[in-house]
C-alpha cells in the first residue's frame, strides 16, 4: 500500500489520469484506498469469466466476481472490449452506464509497418496453401478441433500452428506443422502474409458471443480470410466478411476449410471486405484517438472524494480485509487437515 501512496504523492492527482490494464484490475482497489482518483480500468472482460472457464469451485467464482465488482466501483471509467460485454458488466456488476464505454482490442500496426517483407521462410518448404493459427493450447482455442479438421482435409492443405505450450509429440498429422519457438513480428508477418486463411477461436465457448480475440484484428490487418466458430458478435461487427462454422465440431470446421479451398475467388473477395471494415472502423489510429478521448473526459472530472466515495472506500477496505481473512482461514484449515493426515498415517 505504501507504494501506491508514494505513487499518489509523486503526481498531481487533480491533473493526472491513471490507466489500469487487464488483467490487473484489482490494482484499482489498492489505488483507490491510497487516495488515487481519475482511474480508467481497461478491463476487456471480467476476471470472473476466466475463473468460470478454468475453475469449477463456486467460492472461487464468488471471490473473482467480488474483486471485479470492487474494481469497477473504484474507477471512474470502465472500458470493455465490445458493446455486448458492456451490457453484461452493466447488468452483473451494477455499473452506471455513464462510466462504461467500448475500446476494441485492435492491433499495434506500428510493430509491423516498418519491417521487411522479403525474408525467406524459415519454417517449411511446401508450396501447398496453409491455414494459420497462433495462440495457446486452452479451452478457448479449440486446438483439438483444428487438429482433427486437418486430418479430415488430408493433403489438400497444411495447417500451421504457432503455439508455445503444445508438444510436438502429441501431433501425429503429417499436414500439421507446430512452431514452438518464440516468433518475432518479422516472422509472424511472413506467416500471416503467406497464409491462405487464418483460423480463429474454434472451441464454441460462450465467450465468443461477447468477446473479439486479438487474432481477428491481426487477420483483418493482413487482409486474410478469417475462419471462426459462429457468433452473433462476429457477424454483427464484421458482417458477412468472415467464414463461420457450427455446431462446435471438427467436422463443421473441416467442411468450411474445404469450401474455402474450392472457392478461392470468393475467399479473396471476403478478405478484401474484411480488411476494408478494419481500416474504416478498427485501425490503430481510430482506436487510439477514441482511447485518448476517454482520458480527456476523465481528466476533466472532479477528483475530490464525495460522501459516496468515502462510504465506498470504507466498504472496499472492509471487504478486502474479509477476503484476506478468508484466504488465511483456508490456508490454516488445509494445514491442519494435512497435519492430521500425516499423524493418522
Amino acid at each position: 500500500m505504501r507504494q501506491f501512496v508514494a505513487l499518489r504523492n509523486s503526481f498531481d492527482i487533480n491533473n493526472s489520469v491513471f490507466v489500469v490494464m487487464s488483467p490487473c484490475s484489482s490494482l484499482t482497489i489498492y489505488m483507490y484506498l491510497a487516495g488515487i482518483r481519475k482511474i480508467i480500468l481497461d478491463a476487456g472482460w471480467p476476471q470472473v469469466d476466466s475463473t468460470r472457464i478454468r475453475n469449477k469451485n463456486p467460492l472461487s467464482w464468488f471471490k473473482s466476481w467480488a474483486i471485479d465488482f470492487l474494481a469497477f466501483a473504484c474507477c471512474d471509467y470502465v472500458l470493455c472490449e465490445s458493446q455486448e460485454q458492456l451490457k453484461r458488466i452493466q447488468k452483473h456488476f451494477l455499473v452506471n452506464p455513464e462510466r462504461l464505454n467500448v475500446s476494441y482490442t485492435g492491433f499495434n500496426e506500428l510493430q509491423v509497418d516498418l519491417l521487411s517483407s522479403h525474408e525467406e521462410n524459415p519454417f517449411f518448404s511446401t508450396k501447398k496453401p496453409y491455414f494459420f493459427f497462433r495462440g495457446k493450447l486452452n479451452k478457448e482455442s479449440g486446438i483439438e478441433n483444428i487438429i482433427e479438421a486437418a486430418r479430415n482435409i488430408g493433403g489438400k492443405a497444411m495447417v500451421v500452428v504457432a503455439s508455445s505450450n503444445m508438444i510436438k509429440e502429441d501431433l501425429h498429422e503429417s499436414n500439421v506443422l507446430l512452431i514452438e519457438d518464440f516468433l518475432n513480428w518479422n516472422q509472424l508477418k511472413y506467416l500471416y502474409e503467406n497464409a491462405f486463411a487464418v483460423l480463429g477461436q474454434c472451441s464454441g465457448l460462450s465467450r465468443l458471443s461477447f468477446s473479439l480475440p486479438h487474432k481477428v484484428f491481426e487477420a483483418a490487418y493482413f487482409k486474410k480470410a478469417y475462419i471462426s466458430f459462429e457468433s452473433d458478435l462476429i457477424q454483427k461487427v464484421w458482417r458477412n466478411s468472415v467464414l463461420t462454422f457450427g455446431p462446435k465440431s471438427a467436422r463443421s470446421l473441416s467442411e468450411i476449410m474445404l469450401y474455402a479451398l474450392e472457392n478461392r475467388v470468393y475467399v479473396e473477395e471476403i478478405a478484401e471486405d474484411f480488411a476494408a471494415i478494419y481500416h474504416s472502423s478498427f485501425n490503430q489510429n481510430k482506436i487510439s484517438k477514441k482511447f485518448l478521448s476517454y482520458i480527456v473526459t476523465v481528466g476533466g472530472n472532479d477528483a475530490s472524494l464525495n460522501f459516496f466515495g468515502f462510504v465506498l472506500r470504507v466498504l472496499v477496505k472492509t471487504s478486502w480485509l474479509m477476503f484476506n481473512f478468508y484466504d488465511r482461514l483456508i490456508q490454516i484449515t488445509n494445514f491442519i487437515t494435512h497435519s492430521f493426515r500425516i499423524k493418522k498415517s
